[in-house]
């Protein structure tokens, strides 16, 4: 019997979550090399994985046990390549401790003094530090999501490229995107077919690349402004956890495939 990979169960299994917990080695390999320690007042530093990494913050997976820290708190992530010689510390902020209650928890790290971060920074850094902070998911591979991005008199129409729960990557030609710069503010269009009324939001650029002849500029919400992106978040988060359930369960066949 032939196995339709992208083919709809008649039947979804039970809703798994999005895999919170998974150490950031197994999607980039190379901070496996890595050493990362935790370090607060009045407490030994301890050992912590990485789940993400940015030039913004980090998210860390630590012991229960050894995490004695609250939103708001301040600690310091000391990140140390044995092999290439170089350490960074960054000086945090603790935004959030996520616990489901097991033996681990994930600290959501925001880095608070960029200046000393970006003294110790060099090209062969960065590579671990420009990162996105949240996942991204691909669209649904049936339909594209458009995007419109509105700067000043101009109009620009691409496709969702990759969503976040912060952002959008959208692909679109060189020729326009050559109009838009990092920290551009633009107004931004999401058309989710699934979500009917597209969603409107301010926004930033954030960065950019190359990808053949198309540009994917990734551009970062502004979630503190009044808009239908912000009034329908929780609609929106939905689709991105139904990507991540429909990515997951895909794996998850063709693993059993294999």
């Amino acid at each position: 019997m032939k196995l339709n990979l992208f083919g709809r169960l008649a039947r979804k299994p039970k809703r798994l979550p999005p895999p919170a917990r998974l150490p950031l080695s197994e999607t980039f390999p190379a901070v496996k090399d890595l050493k990362v320690h935790l370090e607060t007042e009045g407490v030994e530093p301890f050992a912590v994985d990485l789940h993400d990494l940015s030039i913004r913050g980090a998210k860390v997976i630590a012991g229960f046990e050894l995490a004695p820290l609250a939103e708001g708190s301040t600690a310091t992530l000391d990140i140390h390549h044995p092999l290439d010689g170089w350490r960074v510390r960054c000086t945090s902020e603790v935004r959030s401790v996520d616990s489901d209650g097991g033996t681990e928890v994930v600290l959501d790290l925001q880095f608070v003094r960029m200046g000393e971060l970006f003294s110790q920074l060099d090209d062969a850094l960065g590579r671990f530090f420009n990162r996105r902070t949240d996942d991204r998911v691909k669209p649904k591979t049936d339909g594209d999501v458009h995007v419109k991005i509105a700067r000043e008199h101009h109009r620009l129409r691409g496709v969702a490229h990759d969503l976040s729960p912060t952002g959008v990557g959208v692909r679109l030609p060189l020729a326009q995107a050559a109009i838009l710069r990092s920290g551009s503010a633009v107004s931004l269009t999401v058309d989710i077919p699934e979500l009917g009324e597209p969603l409107e939001c301010p926004a930033v650029v954030r960065h950019g690349y190359r990808e053949g002849a198309d540009v994917v500029l990734g551009v970062e919400f502004d979630l503190e402004a009044d808009s239908s992106m912000r009034e329908r978040r929780r609609a929106y988060m939905e689709y991105i956890d139904d990507r991540r359930y429909d990515l997951a369960d895909l794996m998850r066949r063709v693993s059993k495939a294999g």
